[in-house]
């Protein structure tokens, strides 16, 4: 039974965990808070919020403490927004194999989208 629990460590605890890496290299707000409104986790007023904040650092600050807030889907959807969008957020790739991450079968089945301006001059 001690396995099982190793296995699935809470979201919300890994962001609690992790909150410092993730503000740091957090870069591309737009794409998480798209997908965040999308998803019906974020309602027009927590973009506001956000988008009111002027600098990355403590938007992505921002993210995190409001997804927080929402609860443990909440938070597993923000990292699978990480986990999908693997070219708006390639420098989190290694801290997502780091932290061995497996969507949940019904996170899994939600819609992400990459939004991130940048993905057009990439090749």
């Amino acid at each position: 039974m001690g396995q099982v629990e190793e296995a699935k460590i809470s979201c919300l605890n890994l962001l609690t965990r992790h909150r410092e890496l993730l503000v740091s290299m957090l870069r591309s707000i737009q794409c998480l808070l798209d997908n965040l409104l999308a998803s019906g986790f974020f309602c027009e007023e927590d973009v506001e919020i956000v988008q009111r904040t002027i600098t990355k650092a403590n938007q992505a600050r921002k993210i995190l403490e409001l997804v927080q807030c929402k609860g443990e889907e909440a938070c597993e959807y923000l990292i699978f927004v990480l986990y999908k969008v693997h070219d708006a957020y390639i420098d989190l790739q290694p801290w997502l194999k780091q932290i061995n991450y497996k969507p949940s079968r019904d996170i899994g089945e939600m819609k992400v989208v990459n939004t991130d301006p940048s993905k057009c001059y990439r090749h």
